[in-house]
């Protein structure tokens, strides 16, 4: 083997073992979990088996998809036959601008009912109705 094959090697074998551990760490604490006793009247013991039980979910998520087998990288070579086809009808394109359009609308009008509650807007860098109207 060469180095770089050794290091892989020595590294998959240390993920393996972490994983192994933190598996039956999980299992533990699900155990745990499921053997406290809520009761109705208690709101913040509730609360922390709820965060815990949020906690525990986000750490499966992470031990299962160290197990996930990697994905193979896109082919850098792809041809159009193998892109995903796209209408890019005129009527299509017209039917999502008009969509697009009615989107920013609603969300100009929900600016707009914000400010006029007392609400105040920072802008970005992008440009801004009035750049476009002065610019032309």
């Amino acid at each position: 083997m060469t180095g770089n094959q050794d290091r892989t090697a020595r590294a998959t074998a240390v993920l393996e073992a972490f994983q192994a551990r933190m598996e039956a760490f999980l299992n533990r604490a699900a155990e745990a979990l499921e053997a406290t006793d809520m009761k109705a009247a208690d709101g913040l013991g509730i609360q922390r088996c709820v965060k815990a039980a949020e906690m525990l979910s986000k750490a499966v998520r992470v031990v299962v998809f160290m197990d996930a087998p990697e994905r193979p990288a896109p082919a850098a070579d792809a041809t159009e036959d193998d892109m995903i086809e796209y209408d890019d009808s005129p009527e299509t394109m017209e039917r999502l601008q008009l969509e697009l359009q009615s989107r920013l609308d609603r969300l100009r009008a929900t600016v707009e009912r914000k400010r006029l509650e007392g609400w105040t807007v920072v802008r970005t860098a992008a440009r801004s109705d009035e750049d476009d109207s002065g610019s032309s």
